[in-house]
């Protein structure tokens, strides 16, 4: 009876083994594509943008892990970027953000490091982090309301 459970226990162990290396392989082979050939510029946090560093290691702010930031990126989290598809918009100065608020989450602009700015249609907006603006870009309307709500009464 004993040596049952044992050859049990092997066999689910060398079953999570062989999983956990499965797994670990795809990850490499994942994370190997993405930056083969480009140069790791610098590490940041995804939710902490202003959180810089040459060297991997977590953030200071969160403790998440910081991700390389490649040479020849697009996504890259702290520079502006503009949504918009009109020459002449992106060529004119975007308006000011009105609020000292995120827009999303409502927390005070500056208290997670730098906020995250970007330009939609015209209008500058900000956040107090990257992680804000998937939630925006789901419904951006609902959020442009708000700020121009906020500049109406400036």
């Amino acid at each position: 009876m004993s040596d049952n459970k044992n050859m049990k226990l092997k066999a689910v162990l060398l079953v999570v083994a062989l999983v956990a290396l499965f797994v670990g392989a795809i990850s490499y082979h994942a994370i190997s594509q993405n930056s083969a050939g480009k140069k790791i510029l610098y590490y940041t946090c995804s939710m902490h943008p202003s959180v810089k560093s040459d060297k991997p290691g977590s953030c200071p702010i969160c403790g998440m892990n910081l991700e390389p930031v490649y040479a020849g990126d697009d996504a890259m989290t702290n520079a502006p970027s503009s949504t918009t598809n009109s020459a002449a918009a992106s060529d004119s100065k975007p308006t000011p953000y009105p609020l000292t608020t995120c827009v999303v989450d409502g927390m005070k602009l500056g208290s997670m490091g730098a906020p995250y700015v970007f330009v939609y249609k015209g209008q500058e907006v900000k956040f107090c982090c990257a992680g804000c603006r998937p939630q925006f870009d789901q419904d951006p309307d609902k959020y442009m309301k708000i700020i121009k709500d906020a500049e109406a009464k400036k």
